[in-house]
């Protein structure tokens, strides 16, 4: 069992958990740079939530490498292509 995936995958859930309450939107990069004008584009929660489903499959593929269902190398590779798609969505979705 590889510790630093899954004590990796335990912090994205605790994360995760804020953001489905919609909380910690002040760290979400570029949002908290905003202009408050800027920021009434955006639908807050659904950003977060967004955000939250984000980590919560990274956490999923985390927690298959920590049990070595998948190489290393294969679950930083899912890892990366699966918060690409989340960035890309949470630029998308949440527009007003």
């Amino acid at each position: 069992m590889n510790i630093v995936l899954f004590i990796s995958a335990i912090l994205l859930l605790i994360i995760s958990i804020s953001l489905y309450m919609g909380k910690l939107s002040n760290m979400i990069a570029g949002y908290n740079t905003m202009s408050s004008k800027e920021k009434e584009k955006y639908d807050e929660l659904k950003l977060c939530r967004i955000l939250a489903i984000t980590f919560d499959i990274t956490a999923f593929v985390l927690c298959l490498g920590a049990i070595d269902i998948l190489d290393f190398n294969s679950t930083v590779i899912i890892s990366i292509i699966v918060l690409i798609i989340g960035c890309i969505l949470t630029n998308i979705i949440p527009k007003k």
